[in-house]
């Protein structure tokens, strides 16, 4: 008897680890499929998640209202490590892949487009500017090789602004225009493209107070592609030569062929992100731009790529009535 209650207790344990592990590997699955999982469900068009744009005062937004995605349920969704991340069409607005895509999250360097956009909007680029000795004491090294007193061009700043993520050539932009008012006209123009959860504290991006969504950074990139496209032609130049000096592109992005524009930023507080645009070839052949959008990340590189592939490998474009 006394055996026989020993088995039977055996039985009984062996049934509690097994149901355990059971339990374990049901989270787990859980957890990859919430790294990374598109909008959309099955091999068919996702639930008409898009980005509202606002209406250039230019052009006008492009729209395609009968477009759809569908994407394929074999390929494994890839492990992302960005706190926040958004991926969506540039024309249309769909949001195929996103993470905590409205986490207001500090952006760095990204805030360089912003300040190139309101350059080129509210001051005429034959300006002449003159580096002081404050915007040569901002911080984040000396990228520009700019020297006190040197003068140049809003014209000719904007590159190494761009290409060098030069912290200097921002506040001499700034300084130029009156840095109380140009920071009021950066958060105005995010207003108006429709940025409402967006904050600019410096033209630079060192503030930790420069904060950000995913979802109204692919706004951004929008006005860019759509209004600004010189902005982002600038962002993909290996180099660019002055009347003094040379400024390289720092940017790993421009390796990347699928590149079309962007930019990257890192400070301690905003880890690694970017905001980039690229033309991708989907499955089905379909070329498409698409605006890529990582906040925070100790992966930032591998994070795109991945981002990248997935779309190569799983999503199709299709225009005309979807079939049901």
């Amino acid at each position: 008897m006394r055996m026989y209650h020993i088995k039977k207790h055996k039985h009984i344990v062996w049934y509690i680890v097994l149901a355990l592990i059971g339990l374990g590997m049901m989270l787990y699955a859980l957890s990859l499929q919430n790294q990374t999982s598109p909008v959309m469900s099955g091999y068919t068009s996702y639930a008409d998640t898009s980005l509202e744009y606002t209406p250039s005062v230019r052009t006008g937004t492009p729209l395609s209202p009968h477009a759809f995605y569908t994407y394929l349920t074999t390929v494994p969704t890839p492990r992302i490590q960005a706190r926040s991340y958004l991926v969506a069409d540039l024309e249309t607005g769909h949001i195929l892949l996103e993470k905590d895509s409205t986490r207001i999250l500090p952006i760095a360097s990204i805030t360089k487009l912003m300040t190139a956009l309101v350059t080129i909007d509210r001051l005429p680029r034959e300006t002449i500017t003159s580096v002081s000795r404050r915007a040569l004491n901002t911080g984040g090294g000396l990228r520009g090789n700019l020297s006190q007193g040197q003068q140049l061009s809003l014209n000719e700043l904007i590159y190494p602004l761009l290409l060098t993520s030069s912290n200097e050539a921002s506040e001499v932009i700034a300084e130029t225009y009156g840095r109380t008012f140009f920071m009021e006209q950066m958060n105005r123009r995010a207003s108006e493209i429709g940025m409402w959860d967006t904050r600019f504290d410096d033209p630079s991006g060192l503030s930790a107070m420069n904060t950000s969504t995913a979802r109204d950074l692919a706004l951004l990139m929008h006005e860019l592609a759509l209004s600004y496209e010189y902005v982002l032609d600038i962002t993909r130049m290996r180099s660019f030569t002055g009347t003094r000096q040379t400024w390289v592109n720092i940017s790993s992005l421009t390796q990347e062929k699928t590149f079309r524009g962007g930019k990257t930023g890192f400070t301690n507080s905003a880890g690694h992100t970017s905001a980039g645009v690229y033309r991708i070839r989907l499955y089905n052949g379909a070329e498409r731009d698409f605006a890529i959008i990582i906040l925070n990340s100790p992966t930032r590189s591998e994070d795109i790529a991945r981002l990248r592939g997935y779309l190569e490998k799983a999503f199709e474009y299709h225009e005309g009535v979807e079939k049901l």
